[in-house]
């Protein structure tokens, strides 16, 4: 499929590349160490789905990220 404009963004943009990056490490050891797995699988999905409606401004974008990092480093149950 296509991708959203934001997330086309991200691929020719350097710094949200870098935070995508981050942030798709994050996540794999979030979810290696989630006590609810599924859960967390359900939140990124939501998590992109804001961010497939962000639009292109980076900043804004920037700051999806810094949230979604922010969930991620809170200790699972």
């Amino acid at each position: 499929g296509q991708s959203s404009p934001g997330r086309a963004l991200i691929c020719t943009h350097w710094p949200l590349a870098i935070a995508d990056y981050n942030v798709a490490l994050l996540y794999q050891d979030a979810l290696s160490r989630s006590a609810d797995p599924r859960a967390l699988v359900r939140a990124r999905r939501a998590w992109l789905a804001r961010l497939d409606k962000q639009g292109v401004d980076a900043a804004s974008i920037l700051k999806l990220y810094d949230e979604w990092r922010a969930a991620l480093a809170k200790p699972s149950g």
